[in-house]
């Protein structure tokens, strides 16, 4: 789990070649914190993929120029090839995490490892 800040979220997020997933959160605000526990164990499932990054940000802490967070959670998708970024709105569990991933990540396998091939 990767924990952006306000002047590092352009230099995380908007890295070429990775993939990241990002939640905007509000500390000890209900919906947040059972956002974050999922969010979390998605983290720890995609630990050692270093092309794919699991990120969090404290809305209340961090402003990012032009990013609006209307209400939180708020996840947001920047996939390797448009850093733009979109809007997550699925499910928030593991499940659909992982089922986004699959859909939406070259980086990403289900086992949560790195997406090239193994030489043996």
């Amino acid at each position: 789990m990767t924990i952006v800040v306000g002047k590092t979220w352009q230099g995380i997020l908007g890295q070429e070649g990775k993939d990241a997933l990002i939640i905007y959160y509000v500390p000890g605000q209900q919906q947040s914190m059972e956002a974050m526990t999922v969010i979390e164990q998605l983290g720890e499932h995609v630990k050692d993929n270093y092309d794919l990054w699991i990120c969090k940000m404290d809305a209340t802490k961090n402003e990012v120029t032009g990013l609006k967070i209307a209400s939180v959670p708020k996840f947001a998708w920047y996939p390797a090839d448009n850093k733009k970024g979109e809007e997550y709105t699925g499910e928030v569990t593991l499940e659909a995490f992982k089922k986004f991933l699959t859909e939406k990540s070259k980086m990403y396998t289900n086992e949560g490892n790195f997406s090239i091939e193994e030489v043996t």
